[in-house]
């Protein structure tokens, strides 16, 4: 596991546990898609943007589409990653256009983004 670069777990029962484990095992990690996982929240969010977590570091693209328990304050703990270059927030119900351009205008001074899409948070490179 330690060499997995891009993991993709749509739709499973993903559980912050996992994402603990996934945090410590996996130090290449990049990119991460946990697009429709019920269980994912604002706390998975925080456990993978901790600090001493080297997903804080690797995640350069993180799918959380259709996660309907994250929410605005999630965007918060992304300002933590020094990499990531796109935030999937599609279809997440709780998370609104108003916080994703609040995020960019704070992120404006350091990493600029822009709204690619509704929600699709992307680095302009």
């Amino acid at each position: 596991l330690r060499n997995v670069e891009d993991l993709r777990l749509a739709g499973l029962d993903i559980t912050d546990a996992s994402l603990r484990l996934i945090s410590r095992q996996m130090p290449l990690l990049s990119k991460l898609d946990l697009s429709y996982c019920n269980h994912i929240n604002d706390q998975s969010v925080n456990l993978l943007t901790a600090a001493g977590t080297t997903t804080r570091d690797s995640l350069t693209d993180i799918n959380l589409s259709v996660c309907n328990r994250v929410t605005d304050h999630s965007l918060n703990y992304f300002k933590r990653c020094g990499s990531i270059c796109q935030i999937d927030l599609r279809f997440c119900k709780q998370v609104t256009k108003m916080a994703c351009e609040h995020f960019i205008a704070e992120m404006s001074v350091s990493v600029p983004f822009k709204l690619k899409e509704d929600k699709l948070l992307q680095k302009i490179s």
